[in-house]
């Protein structure tokens, strides 16, 4: 059992609270510490999504701590939450609570063009006032996330110290935040114009972290999205996004550069960007950085609940009332049949409704702006059986007058004589055997649509080549109107110049290999290392041979083991003669971090050439 560990602050992070026991329990190591925490040492510090929860609690045994809480206000994960399927959550919830698990990875964050911070960030005035009132400073949660460059709390800008966040020279270490740890801590600088959008980016952060009751939909916050592009001009009355207008003003909605200083620019010619993908339906991760630019831009924040204003459609959400006045049915919400076109003149949506029950169809031009709008009937496009036959028989009774039929079914009195004219004793059972034709036909077409709903327009055709035809000839307003959307014609990609690709490659390549030879502290370099820096890892992996250039430069800079030991070794000699501290073989390979049964011999020549500089 482990005892006096650490109480956790508000939005510590877990690898804080661990960075604070372990400071308190006297281990040469953090390993050692780890060892303690979990009873293992194939653990590791990591930053953001801690493992192995339930194993850790069980040897704190308290009922102050559980797995749900500590995921909840002092992992990262809660930032996330909102922008993936519950599924997909409750996944990650397990993972983090059973065991340790590459979560950044399932969240899309390895593949993602947003990169995480190098270094862990605080805020100076949170750390003097934590160091006052509670006698020690934390790291916190909302500091490390993308974008977060002000302390949500103070306003000000963020220190980015000098302990590594994510790519730690030990995988143990556990430093936590104190006087040693800022020392070297430098300010983020940005441009005065960005302050205001990144306070946004600051405050809204912190409550996807905080705020357990925000909705928590990919679906519902996506019809948030649409609704306000709707209400904006950005989307048409066919639901469909007005691309040539909406995508250059995102872009200039921002100050200029900003974007690109967020690692979310594009170029207004770019099909397929970030951007409109966060608008489709959820298909691939979107980072919630992006979202948060979304929401910036529609003026919006992520609402606690869903509203009936997130309904994009002009005429409300579907049932709609059937307003066949002679139906049994009549003003009931039985239509989910609507089709919006466009207003010529106006530009306005207009909206035909069939009911399936009594084929009555009308339309009125919308939007629908309040309640009683759902009851008026602009135009009259079908009348139906059901109608028809009332009409029949009411003029069968020598009661009615044409005037008083009109007045009973609502209609003009022109109307009435129209139908009744066109009607004869001959024609009659014809009438009434060709309606109930069309019924049929029409029930048994909508019945193949449902069992078969991905068909397409041609496809319906070919499935029921009969029935499609008799629906074309006799009913076409109806089959038009009851047929899929037209699939737009699939774009051919324009083929990949991998020439000018393996030049840029390569040159990318040299300047990222000299980024890495100079980094402190040493890092070796690999293909794996490179490809990850430029985010290119995905694309060696499929396509290296197409760029052969490339794959030689890569080849040629990559350095083995061997070659990083002597790296090391040269470093850390040069190191000491410059600071002109005397050194030995055995020390200098200590400090390298070489162990004596790993020296090979050409190791062995470097570390006594080395020495040979500085005699004891």
């Amino acid at each position: 059992m482990i005892s006096h560990f650490p109480p956790l602050y508000k939005d510590e992070l877990f690898y804080s609270v661990l960075a604070r026991y372990h400071q308190r329990s006297g281990n040469d190591s953090s390993k050692e510490t780890l060892r303690d925490l979990f009873g293992k040492s194939s653990n590791t510090a990591i930053s953001d999504f801690s493992g192995d929860l339930s194993l850790l609690c069980q040897r704190i045994g308290s009922d102050n701590y559980n797995p749900i809480d500590i995921i909840r206000y002092h992992t990262l994960l809660p930032y996330f939450i909102p922008f993936i399927s519950q599924e997909h959550g409750e996944k990650q919830i397990n993972q983090m609570t059973s065991g340790q698990n590459a979560v950044s990875v399932a969240l899309g964050l390895a593949a993602s063009t947003v990169k995480e911070t190098n270094n862990f960030r605080f805020c100076r005035k949170c750390f003097d006032e934590e160091t006052a009132i509670v006698g020690e400073a934390y790291w916190h949660r909302a500091h490390q996330l993308p974008g977060v460059l002000i302390c949500h709390k103070h306003k000000g800008s963020l220190i980015e110290s000098n302990i590594p966040y994510r790519n730690k020279a030990n995988k143990h270490n556990l430093i936590p935040l104190d006087e040693k740890a800022i020392k070297y801590g430098k300010e983020i600088l940005f441009p005065e114009n960005y302050l205001n959008p990144l306070v946004f980016i600051s405050e809204q952060s912190y409550r996807l972290l905080n705020d357990g009751n925000l909705l928590r939909s990919t679906k519902l916050i996506r019809e948030l999205y649409l609704s306000k592009l709707y209400r904006r001009g950005y989307i048409t009355n066919s639901n469909r996004l007005r691309l040539k207008k909406l995508v250059p003003d995102f872009l200039r909605f921002f100050e200029s550069g900003f974007l690109n200083f967020l690692e979310s620019d594009f170029g207004e010619n770019v099909s397929d960007n970030w951007f409109l993908k966060g608008l489709r339906k959820p298909r691939v991760s979107c980072h919630p950085l992006r979202h948060l630019l979304i929401m910036m831009f529609i003026e919006e924040v992520i609402p606690v609940e869903a509203t009936d204003e997130m309904r994009i459609h002009p005429f409300g959400a579907s049932p709609w009332p059937c307003l066949n006045k002679v139906c049994n049915h009549y003003k009931s919400f039985t239509i989910n049949i609507c089709e919006v076109t466009t207003d010529s003149k106006t530009r306005k949506p207009v909206g035909t409704f069939i009911c399936r029950h009594c084929n009555f169809t009308y339309s009125r031009r919308g939007p629908d702006l309040v309640k009683k709008d759902k009851y008026k009937i602009g135009r009259v496009k079908k009348f139906g059986e059901v109608w028809l036959n009332k009409l029949y028989e009411l003029n069968s009774n020598r009661e009615y007058s044409i005037r008083r039929i009109a007045s009973y079914l609502d209609i003009d009195s022109k109307t009435v004589k129209r139908y009744l004219e066109a009607k004869s004793t001959v024609n009659a059972p014809k009438l009434c055997e060709h309606n109930n034709i069309s019924e049929k036909n029409m029930k048994a077409f909508l019945a193949i649509r449902e069992n078969k709903p991905g068909l397409s327009r041609t496809e319906l055709r070919r499935e029921v080549p009969a029935l499609y035809m008799w629906l074309y000839r006799n009913e076409k307003e109806w089959l038009l109107n009851n047929l899929p959307l037209a699939k737009k014609p699939v774009k051919t990609k324009s083929r990949i110049d991998w020439a000018s690709r393996d030049e840029e490659y390569s040159f990318l390549i040299i300047k990222e290999t000299v980024n890495i030879l100079i980094e402190i502290p040493l890092t070796r370099v690999t293909k794996t290392k490179i490809a990850k820096k430029l985010d290119l890892l995905a694309k060696f992996e499929k396509s290296i041979t197409k760029v052969p250039n490339s794959q030689k430069i890569l080849e040629d800079v990559t350095e083995t083991t061997e070659e990083f030991q002597i790296r090391r070794i040269r470093y850390f000699a040069a190191k000491f003669r410059i600071d002109n501290i005397p050194y030995s073989k055995s020390s200098l390979a200590r400090v390298a971090g070489i162990k004596n049964e790993f020296i090979q011999n050409k190791v062995d020549l470097v570390l006594k050439e080395e020495t040979s500089y500085f005699k004891l």
